[in-house]
C-alpha cells in the first residue's frame, strides 16, 4: 500500500511539480553568475551586517527615489540579515531568499485559482509565472522593490484562502502580506483599496471584514509606524515636501493616455518580454474577451477579482507621475498571470479549443527563448563581470590592503565601491569612508581601462589624493583589472 503512494502523489500533482522544477531551475541555475551586486546591494548590506552586529536596530529601510528624505520599510533589511546567516554572510545568501521567495508565489499564485474552483488555470498561470524572464530576474537578485509580485501573490493567496473557509484569521494575514507590500514599495497601497471596493461589492459585513484586513495591515507596517512617531513623522513630512515641489501639472488628458500605456506596460512587461508585436496581440486578446466574459450573465469570482485588482492599482499606480519602470508594476503582475492562466484554460474548454492550446504553448517557449543560460553577467553589471569575480576582487584587495586605504570601482556608478566595502569588511579590515578619500595613503581602483586612463579618469574619489602612481596591478578577468595606486 506504501509503495503506490508516492506513483499516486506524482499522478495527482506532476504537474505542478514539473513547472515548479522548471522554475527553480530557471532562478538558481548560476545564480552567482547571474545576481546583480551593484553599490545598492553593497549598501544594504551593510545596514544588515549592522544589524546581525546589534550596532543598529533599524526601523527604516532604503531610501527611496524620490528623496533622501522618504525611505521604505526595513523588513528587506531583516530579510537580508536573516540569509546572510544562513549563507555565513556571503551576499548570495540573500539573493536566494529572493530565489526561493519567487518559487513560493509561483506554488500559491496556483493554489488561488485552485482554491476558487479554477485548478487548470492554476496550472496556467503558474507556468507563465515560472517561465517568465521578469519573473526569473526578480527571483535571482535582491532588491527592495522585488518583494511587491511575492507578498502580492502571498495577500491574493490568503484572500482565496478567506472565500473558501470564511475565517477572519485569513482576512488579518492577507492584510499583514499587504502592509509588507506597501513597506517594500509605496505603490502597493492599491492591495488596501482594491479589498475595500470588492468587499463593498460583495455588502455583506464589510466593514467588520475589513478592520479585520486593516489589523493585518497595521501589523505589517508597524516598525514603519513606529520610526515615524518617534520621529515626529519624518518620512511624512519629506513626503508632503516632495508632493508640493513635484506639482500638479499632468493633465487630464495626460492621465488617461498615462493610463493606457501603464495598462500596455503591465502585459509588455510580464509577458511580452518586451516585445512590441506580441503584447499587442496579448492585450487585444485580453479585451476582446473581457467584453466577451462581461456580457455573460454569470462571471465567476476569480474573473471579478482579478478584473478589480488590476484595474484598482493600475489607476493608483498612475497617480505616480513620474517614469513607470517595471518594478513599480510588480503589485499587478500577479493578476495579469492569473488572467492568462484563466482566459486559457476557459479557452481551451471550448470547441476547437487545441488552437488556443497551441497558442499558450507558443507563449511560453516565447517566454523560454528569452533566456541566455550562457550569460555569466549580472543585471547591470558590465558584460563579463557578476558577484563572483566582484567577490575575487576584494579578496584580493584584502589581502592585499594595510594601513589608510580605500577603494573605487570605475566598473559602473558604484564609484565608491560598497559591494567592495561589504565584502572587504568581512575580512576585518576596514576601508577608509566614503568622505575620506583625500585622507587615502592607497587606494584600489577596479576598472575596465588601463593605467593611463586610470590616472587621468575625472572622478574626485581618484584626484582628491593628488599626485599619484600605480605601484602594482592585478588581471581579474580579460581586459578587467584591479590598480593599487599610492601618492608619490
Amino acid at each position: 500500500m506504501k509503495r503506490l503512494r508516492i506513483p499516486l502523489f506524482l499522478k495527482r500533482n506532476g504537474f505542478i511539480i514539473f513547472i515548479l522544477t522548471l522554475a527553480g531551475f530557471l532562478r538558481f541555475y548560476q545564480i552567482e553568475e547571474k545576481a546583480s551586486f551593484l553599490g545598492e546591494q553593497g549598501r544594504d548590506l551593510l545596514v544588515a551586517k549592522d544589524i546581525l552586529s546589534f550596532e543598529k536596530l533599524t526601523l527604516l529601510g532604503p531610501p527611496t527615489s524620490l528623496s533622501p528624505n522618504i525611505h521604505f520599510g526595513p523588513f528587506y533589511h531583516y530579510f537580508n540579515a536573516f540569509w546572510l546567516v544562513i549563507f555565513n554572510f556571503n551576499p548570495l545568501g540573500p539573493a536566494v531568499g529572493f530565489g526561493i521567495l519567487s518559487l513560493l508565489a509561483c506554488f500559491l499564485l496556483y493554489l488561488t485559482a485552485k482554491n476558487f474552483g479554477f485548478k487548470k488555470a492554476g496550472f496556467f498561470s503558474s507556468l507563465l509565472f515560472a517561465s517568465s524572464p521578469l519573473m526569473v530576474r526578480y527571483g535571482q537578485s535582491m532588491f527592495n522593490s522585488y518583494f511587491l509580485v511575492s507578498f502580492s501573490v502571498f495577500c491574493l493567496w490568503a484572500l482565496s484562502k478567506f472565500w473558501g473557509k470564511n475565517q477572519n484569521f485569513w482576512l488579518f494575514l492577507a492584510g499583514l502580506f499587504a502592509g509588507i507590500a506597501i513597506q517594500a514599495n509605496f505603490l502597493a497601497y492599491g492591495l488596501l483599496f482594491s479589498t475595500l471596493i470588492l468587499f463593498i461589492f460583495l455588502k455583506k459585513d464589510w466593514f467588520k471584514r475589513m478592520l479585520w484586513f486593516m489589523g493585518g495591515i497595521l501589523l505589517g507596517l508597524l516598525p514603519y509606524l513606529v520610526f515615524e512617531l518617534r520621529h515626529i513623522f519624518f518620512n511624512t513630512k519629506g513626503f508632503i515636501v516632495w508632493l508640493t515641489q513635484s506639482g500638479t501639472s499632468h493633465t487630464q488628458v495626460n492621465f488617461f493616455q498615462g493610463l493606457f500605456e501603464a495598462f500596455f506596460k503591465t502585459f509588455y512587461y510580464s509577458l511580452g518580454s518586451q516585445n512590441n508585436f506580441l503584447t499587442a496581440v496579448l492585450l487585444l486578446l485580453s479585451l476582446w474577451f473581457f467584453v466577451i466574459f462581461v456580457r455573460q450573465k454569470k462571471k465567476d469570482a476569480l474573473f471579478k477579482i482579478i478584473w478589480i485588482f488590476w484595474l484598482v492599482n493600475l489607476f493608483l499606480i498612475r497617480i505616480y507621475p513620474g517614469e513607470l519602470l517595471d518594478h513599480y508594476l510588480g503589485v499587478i503582475y500577479p493578476f495579469v498571470f492569473l488572467w492568462f492562466g484563466y482566459l486559457f484554460a476557459k479557452l481551451a474548454s471550448f470547441k476547437g479549443g487545441f488552437v488556443f492550446l497551441l497558442a499558450f504553448v507558443f507563449l511560453v517557449i516565447s517566454q523560454l527563448s528569452q533566456f541566455k543560460f550562457t550569460t555569466q553577467s549580472g543585471l547591470g553589471m558590465p558584460w563579463g563581470w557578476n558577484m563572483k569575480l566582484t567577490k575575487e576582487s576584494a579578496k584580493i584587495i584584502a589581502e592585499d590592503a594595510s594601513g589608510r586605504f580605500n577603494v573605487a570601482n570605475l566598473l559602473d556608478g558604484d564609484i565608491r565601491a560598497y559591494a567592495y566595502r561589504y565584502l572587504i569588511s568581512l575580512s576585518g579590515k576596514e576601508p577608509l569612508g566614503v568622505e575620506q578619500y583625500p585622507q587615502a595613503e592607497i587606494l584600489y581602483v577596479i576598472t575596465q581601462g588601463d593605467e593611463q586612463g586610470v590616472l587621468q579618469y575625472p572622478v574626485w574619489e581618484i584626484y582628491s589624493l593628488g599626485p599619484i602612481k600605480v605601484e602594482k596591478s592585478w588581471i581579474i578577468k580579460d581586459d578587467f583589472k584591479i590598480f593599487k595606486m599610492v601618492k608619490k
